[in-house]
């Protein structure tokens, strides 16, 4: 049963631009946000710093970040190799290759390319001709270079072991790619956060001691149960556990250690930029994973003669205190908070000295009748109402002409997308991974509607759109942990949208409120 729910509006967003200017051969022009200006010099003028915390409005920009150590090398004459970007889920990963493939193709040429079995591509080698300006400090540098981005997918894994006995010596995860992939001056690769141990099972599975080693990302691994015990810890328990993790440490370092030998495979695993994005939406599950993770690159970071150079980049779209607190306690104490702050006053603000990245948006919470009525059980039921609401909003999605609505399990977003269907007569595209019915439309549609037509997307929460979609005014966003929500909040409204209108289910035993208008502290609470 359905129940008339809250109205909240929240205003358009807009972000400060930056100094710092890239113009492609092409004459394509990007002008960097003040927040990627921000973690650019960073990078380039603060050696000390170990870890950025960077927040920022999700459709910001943050992803930008890992093109930032390319753009601090051509500016500051830093040196870094390369990037990794690790997303919480596979649909991420996707997701951001293909925003960052597009931001790209904008500044290069193609010369190399690798389709996968998905039909998409998993490595891209560009031959950029850049003119970068620092308006602030009226520096100006022209280079040529070649920069690669992958994907980490079985393919990629592939050409990887066919080419591990090419690479001598000491083995590091960009080297690897550039002997057995591609070779580029600057390399970025997305993944999930198991990737150390494909990586590992593909790469190393002949070592006698492979398990052990993957014990290192695994439950129970003793990097990982410090891990949960840390993230779970409380103030009082929290320096015994460093203690206790410490002596670990030091015990692995000592030079008869068995343990020391194992290091160089742990260095395949890592890039000295380590880039965790999305972070929001990593779940308490994830979150110990991600902690195992850098604890190891923390460990990896101690064997380099500058351990200063290797960087950790946390990113949020909302604040994350109590993880900076933890990063602080096992030691990473050279921690920087780099916020997007979004303009307030933008009457009183040169429009020219802005980006718009959100348009103004009408959030209805529509509370749904379930047993029981709070608790995590009550969200995962809370989808059952979906089809019901998507009937009862058919026609205003139609008036939109663009709309994106988000379920969890295929039976349902297929539901919705019939229930749609039989109200409007308008033909739906249904993305969820399986073939769509056939007299529904696929994911194929998607690129060729990308900017404009119309467009009417039934997903489900694994959703890979493989293009960057704009323009989308309407959604009705279902999800059960507080990311997911924020996450496909973040899909519309994006690009020249006036005004967007979100609908988003809620069990009826939970309030909604909200203490500041503005758009950078509008805060709801759930």
């Amino acid at each position: 049963m359905i129940s008339s729910g809250v109205e909240i509006i929240v205003k358009d967003v807009y972000l400060e631009k930056g100094s710092i200017v890239l113009i492609s051969r092409k004459g394509v022009l990007i002008r960097l946000r003040k927040f990627q200006d921000d973690v650019v010099r960073t990078l380039g003028q603060e050696s000390s710093i170990r870890c950025i915390g960077l927040e920022a409005p999700t459709g910001g920009g943050k992803t930008f970040a890992l093109l930032a150590p390319l753009i601090s090398n051509i500016l500051f004459d830093t040196d870094f190799q390369g990037a990794v970007g690790l997303y919480p889920t596979k649909p991420l990963v996707n997701d951001q290759f293909v925003s960052l493939r597009d931001t790209l193709d904008r500044l290069g040429e193609r010369v190399y390319e690798l389709q996968g079995e998905d039909g998409y591509e998993v490595a891209i080698k560009y031959y950029m001709e850049l003119e970068v300006k620092d308006e602030k400090t009226k520096k100006l540098r022209n280079v040529a270079i070649t920069v690669g981005l992958v994907r980490l997918t079985r393919e990629a894994l592939n050409k990887l072991e066919k080419g591990l006995e090419e690479v001598k010596g000491r083995k590091t995860l960009l080297n690897l790619i550039r002997k057995t992939l591609l070779d580029a001056d600057y390399l970025i690769l997305v993944a999930v956060p198991e990737y150390p141990y494909l990586l590992l099972s593909s790469l190393y599975r002949s070592i006698p001691d492979a398990q052990k080693v993957l014990s290192l990302v695994a439950e129970g691994s003793f990097v990982y149960d410090f891990a949960r015990k840390v993230a779970k810890a409380n103030d009082d328990e929290i320096n015994n556990i460093i203690w206790r993790l410490k002596r670990e440490l030091r015990s692995i370092f000592e030079p008869k250690s068995q343990e020391r030998e194992r290091l160089d495979i742990y260095s395949a695993l890592f890039s000295e930029i380590f880039f965790l994005d999305e972070f929001h939406t990593w779940t308490l599950y994830e979150k110990p994973t991600a902690l195992a993770l850098i604890l190891l690159f923390y460990l990896e970071s101690l064997r380099s003669v500058v351990p200063k150079k290797y960087k950790l980049i946390l990113s949020s779209a909302t604040p994350q205190r109590d993880f900076y607190g933890i990063l602080k306690n096992i030691g990473i104490e050279d921690l920087k908070i780099i916020r997007a702050r979004p303009i307030v006053n933008i009457e009183n603000t040169d429009k020219i000295k802005v980006d718009k990245i959100k348009s103004m948006m009408k959030v209805h919470f529509i509370p749904v009748h379930v047993r029981p009525s709070v608790g995590i059980i009550s969200w995962f039921k809370v989808e059952d109402a979906l089809p019901e609401i998507v009937e009862n909003f058919a026609h205003r999605i139609v008036s939109y002409e663009r709309a994106i609505v988000f379920g969890r399990r295929n039976a349902i977003v297929e539901e919705c997308a019939e229930k749609f269907y039989n109200r409007t007569n308008e033909i739906p595209i249904i993305v969820t991974g399986v073939k769509p019915p056939a007299n529904f439309y696929g994911k194929e549609i998607l690129e060729e509607r990308k900017n404009s037509g119309k467009l009417f997307v039934f997903g489900n929460y694994s959703i890979e759109l493989g293009v960057d979609l704009r323009r989308i005014p309407f959604g009705i966003v279902y999800g059960v942990y507080l990311g997911e929500l924020v996450q496909r909040i973040g899909r519309i409204g994006r690009g020249d949208v006036d005004e967007a209108e979100i609908i988003i289910p809620v069990p009826s035993g939970y309030t909604v409120s909200y203490t500041h208008l503005r758009a950078h502290e509008t805060s709801l609470h759930l």
